[in-house]
């Protein structure tokens, strides 16, 4: 016997600002450390020449950067998808 889920619209659509709100912390807390980091970065590791030691510290933040904004925007689709489907039943309920 399958279960049943009951929601209603308006916890879906809690649930949904819950996640864009979470995205939208995750990217900012990005953006606050990529400038703390660049404000305090020697001028010619920022340079585009790339003939340059970059120390470990700054590959590992960029790659950790990199991983959360995907992560922020995974979030960021769900939000999306929780709203589609608030959307749905709001308009569809008899």
């Amino acid at each position: 016997m399958a279960s049943k889920i009951y929601i209603t619209p308006e916890q879906l659509r809690n649930l949904a600002e819950a996640f864009k709100d979470e995205s939208q912390k995750l990217y900012d807390i990005v953006n606050y450390l990529d400038k703390k980091i660049k404000e305090v970065t020697p001028p010619e590791l920022l340079s585009e020449d790339k003939n340059y030691f970059e120390p470990k510290l700054f590959l590992d933040f960029e790659s950790w950067k990199n991983d959360i904004q995907s992560s922020s925007k995974f979030l960021e689709k769900i939000s999306y998808e929780l709203f589609k489907i608030t959307d749905l039943i709001t308009f569809c309920d008899p």
